[in-house]
């Protein structure tokens, strides 16, 4: 079983398209063939034991998508996320004094805001953004769905398809950005 599993990730030759032009083949030192029914599971296996890397952050885990966060309130704060982040990497170089982050050899920027699956985080991790993203493209939709289904004679038919084009775009994610506060419900 193993050497069948070997077989089939080792030595497969891989291309890269951009647009209409295709890379030289290569053979991917690391990776999964992309669309393969075993694809899933073995990255599953591979990234199973990410959560063991974060001594000191939190992070979020969407299939290939990874964030990494922790409140940075004092230098120390600074230095553990920075931790996490080496020991991630594997790269084991002393702590420097810093307030920057790295991966390997690539500097990370610091973001006040990143989206994730069209949900908007500040870096206090409040969603004022992510609310003035969808409230205007809601209050356009309401207004199509308005003027699109004056002539129903039906309350459901109209009820459904407001359900569908507004409702649906104000909830989408509801459960992550759920507004705390009553001003957000305006």
């Amino acid at each position: 079983m193993l050497s069948w599993l070997e077989s089939y990730l080792a030595d497969r030759p891989c291309h890269v398209p951009i647009g209409d032009a295709t890379s030289s083949p290569f053979i991917a030192s690391s990776g999964l063939p992309q669309g393969s029914s075993l694809g899933p599971l073995l990255f599953i296996i591979f990234i199973n034991d990410i959560s063991s890397c974060f001594l000191y952050s939190n992070f979020l885990l969407y299939a290939d998508d990874l964030k990494v966060y922790l409140a940075i309130s004092c230098i120390r704060d600074s230095y553990l996320l920075q931790d996490d982040l080496r020991r991630v990497s594997s790269c084991k170089r002393a702590l420097d004094l810093c307030t920057s982050y790295a991966i390997g050899n690539h500097d990370l920027q610091l973001k006040k805001e990143v989206v994730n699956l069209v949900v908007f985080f500040d870096s206090n991790l409040k969603f004022s953004s992510h609310l003035d993203f969808i409230m205007p493209k809601a209050y356009a939709m309401l207004g199509f769905v308005k003027r699109h289904t004056d002539q129903f004679k039906s309350p459901y038919a109209k009820l459904s398809v407001y359900a569908a084009f507004v409702r649906l775009r104000l909830e989408y994610a509801s459960i992550i950005w759920s507004p705390e506060r009553k001003k957000n419900f305006q």
